[in-house]
């Protein structure tokens, strides 16, 4: 139970870094705004002057685009902890913004990087190997305060000591050298691949964004504690998309059926599940989800045009291009009626008597019993 609540409380930091910079906009609007103006309560800033208008316009003065970049950023089911409270501070240094507006999203991010787990933070930027240690000063962050912290995050994780091939690992990768080195991981031909998959399908880009971890796996020898705390710290993911979605297939595996079976069987159960769905998907066995659309967008199939009645076309007419529905509702109301019809007159002609004689006539009372019956013949 403790890992459980462990992962939901790095979880909980990471999402709230975006609730943070909304309340810094908040709290700027509600400042410099005019007293007719208010504030959604749905992480929304709209400026409504009237009943019957919104002035979208205004939401390029309180710079939106950067705050719902994120949040759209941090739904996605591989939203990771080094790409979202830096890039939020880096883009609210542009001049460009308001001084006060800057200064109070700042205040704001500084807070919440106060209470979130800067050692997990960092790290997460850290074992980036395409920036690894460029984001930091050394005067702020020397390669020994990395290793410390390295370390710290070690022995609370993995629940291993750090040992002398730790350190030495540590330092190749740092200095960008031996096996840990950009040639020797080939970090360039993985970047050209991830890249030519979202030039051919770029619909679903976002899905199969560059996979950091598969990286790390190429290169991962066992009994490797840093290449194995890397992997632990990039699959940190700041959203509980995928925590959701397994307490999901743990409510289709325990049902009340199966409501005998331990947690740690639940669990492998899962996972398996899961694997063999990444082994069809990548074989081409599963169809992949289509995009579903709503409203307007919706078009109908061809089978269900063509098993409409086809509506007689009158040719002055500038609106036969649309289909009547009031005459395809009544052809079909025609078509059930006359099949009920067909279907009691068989009914009719297949009712005789055992003796050849015909049943009495619907206006004629019928007889109590079959004594009654000889006695009227």
């Amino acid at each position: 139970m403790s890992a459980v609540k462990r992962r939901r409380q790095e979880i909980s930091e990471s999402a709230g870094v975006f609730d943070s910079s909304l309340i810094g906009l908040a709290t700027y609007e509600k400042e410099h705004m005019a007293s007719n103006l208010y504030i959604t309560v749905h992480h929304m800033i709209v400026l409504i002057y009237n009943a019957a208008y919104l002035v979208i316009d205004q939401l390029r003065d309180v710079s939106l685009k950067p705050t719902c970049g994120k949040v759209i950023a941090i739904m996605l089911p591989h939203a990771r902890n080094c790409n979202n409270l830096g890039n939020l501070f880096r883009i609210y240094l542009n001049p460009a913004f308001d001084d006060r507006m800057r200064a109070t999203i700042h205040g704001s991010l500084e807070k919440r990087w106060a209470a979130a787990d800067q050692n997990v933070v960092i790290l997460a930027a850290f074992f980036n190997p395409y920036i690894r240690h460029q984001p930091f000063s050394k005067h702020a962050l020397s390669h020994a305060d990395i290793n410390e912290m390295a370390s710290r995050v070690c022995r609370r994780v993995l629940r291993k000591e750090p040992d002398l091939d730790f350190t030495l690992a540590f330092t190749s990768y740092y200095n960008d050298e031996d096996r840990y080195s950009k040639q020797w991981t080939h970090l360039d031909m993985m970047k050209s691949k991830f890249e030519n998959e979202s030039i051919a399908d770029p619909s679903r880009a976002w899905e199969r964004p560059l996979d950091l971890v598969a990286i790390w796996k190429r290169i991962q020898r066992q009994g490797d504690i840093f290449v194995e705390l890397a992997i632990h710290i990039l699959t940190i993911i700041a959203n509980t998309a995928a925590t959701e979605r397994n307490f999901s297939q743990f409510g289709i595996i325990h049902s009340k059926l199966r409501n005998r079976l331990k947690v740690a069987k639940i669990h492998k159960t899962a996972m398996v599940k899961a694997e063999l769905r990444r082994e069809h998907e990548g074989a081409g066995l599963v169809a992949s989800r289509k995009k579903r659309k709503l409203g307007l967008d919706d078009e109908p199939s061809d089978e269900a045009v063509s098993e409409l009645p086809a509506p007689e076309v009158d040719e002055n007419d500038d609106s036969s291009d649309h289909l009547d529905f009031d005459m395809i509702a009544q052809s079909l109301i025609d078509s059930a009626a006359a099949e009920d019809t067909q279907s009691d007159e068989t009914e009719i002609d297949e009712i005789t008597d055992v003796d050849g004689a015909s049943l009495p006539s619907p206006g004629l009372p019928l007889p109590a019993s079959s004594n009654a019956i000889h006695s009227h013949q």
